[in-house]
C-alpha cells in the first residue's frame, strides 16, 4: 500500500546517488582548494628564506 507522496525504493537510491555526487563534487572542490592554499602558503615560507638557507637545499635564488 502506497501512501500519498511516498517514493519508490528506485527513487530513493537514485535521489541517494545523486546528492552522493554532488557531495562528492563538493568534497572533491574543497580538497582542491586547501591543498592549492598549503602550496601556496609552503612556497611563501620557502621564498621567505634566506638566500644562502635556499641555495643549501636546491630552492630556487630567483638568479
Amino acid at each position: 500500500m502506497a501512501f500519498a507522496g511516498s517514493h519508490s525504493a528506485s527513487s530513493l537510491i537514485t535521489a541517494n546517488r545523486v546528492s552522493g555526487s554532488f557531495l562528492a563534487s563538493v568534497i572533491g572542490k574543497a580538497s582542491e582548494l586547501i591543498a592549492a592554499h598549503r602550496k601556496r602558503k609552503a612556497l611563501a615560507i620557502l621564498e621567505a628564506l634566506p638566500m644562502d638557507v635556499r641555495k643549501d637545499i636546491g630552492w630556487q635564488t630567483g638568479n
